[in-house]
């Protein structure tokens, strides 16, 4: 319940080759496992109430990044910096 999506995963972590990854990759796929698709986390964080549009975008924007400026201003906006300010914003208004 603590995941980024709020659903339960697992992640493996292999101190080896690439040939040992992938075949542990292939073993776990053979018993049913899947690779996730690319922004599939995000996806479901988003879907599950986890993150906002905002913090999601930010998630490309992050990867994306090609300056200390733009990872910065990428990670405030995935933390929920935009997103809080809005709401205050918002709730000023009301």
């Amino acid at each position: 319940p603590y995941s980024y999506t709020g659903e339960e995963s697992v992640e493996i972590s292999i101190h080896g080759s690439r040939y040992i990854a992938q075949e542990v990759i292939r073993l776990l796929c053979a018993q049913g496992a899947r690779m996730a698709e690319a922004g599939e986390f995000s996806q479901r964080a988003l879907a599950a109430g986890r993150i906002d549009l905002s913090q999601a975008e930010a998630v490309a924007d992050l990867i994306a990044a090609e300056s200390r400026a733009a990872h910065a201003l990428a990670a405030t906006q995935m933390r929920g910096g935009y997103s809080e300010q809005l709401e205050a914003l918002l709730g000023s208004a009301r």
